[in-house]
């Protein structure tokens, strides 16, 4: 292993081999421009876009649907209620259990709503990230 002191500076190896006219170091037609990098990292940043973008849809769906089954356990919530009122001893005993069991499902749909609107909100902050990332990139890229 060469001490630190002797070892040949980089600049000094990069020198002699730009002066070598080593055929290695021609351009190779596999080589991008910078422009095209430009390029592919727009389309990247543009790919993850359209990514968050159908999760935020999915996310969307998913709270609507939830929304719709909290709003159905609600009524039954309702019905279950007014047949508390008219119940006798017995009946009245299983109507408050089913009723107990109803609650615990529409809190775990609620719980499961604020879950995926936290989401919703985490995805929202991302794709406006995102967008401004992609604006500021395509300043660039139309500017080259």
């Amino acid at each position: 292993m060469l001490e630190p002191s002797s070892a040949p500076s980089t600049s000094s190896l990069l020198s002699k081999q730009m002066n070598s006219n080593n055929p290695q170091l021609a351009t190779s037609p596999l080589r991008f421009s910078v422009k095209t990098y430009k390029h592919i990292a727009l389309q990247e940043l543009e790919e993850e876009e359209d990514t968050l973008n159908r999760e935020f849809g999915a996310v969307c769906t998913d709270i609507s649907s939830l929304q719709e089954t909290a709003d159905g356990i609600s009524h039954e919530i309702i019905s279950l209620t007014a047949l508390l009122e008219t119940a006798s001893g017995a009946q009245s005993k299983e109507i408050q259990e089913t009723k107990e069991h109803t609650q615990s499902k529409l809190q775990n749909c609620r719980d499961k709503i604020v879950v995926l609107k936290a989401k919703q909100s985490e995805l929202s902050k991302k794709i406006r990230e995102v967008g401004v990332e992609i604006v500021s990139k395509s300043e660039i890229v139309s500017m080259s």
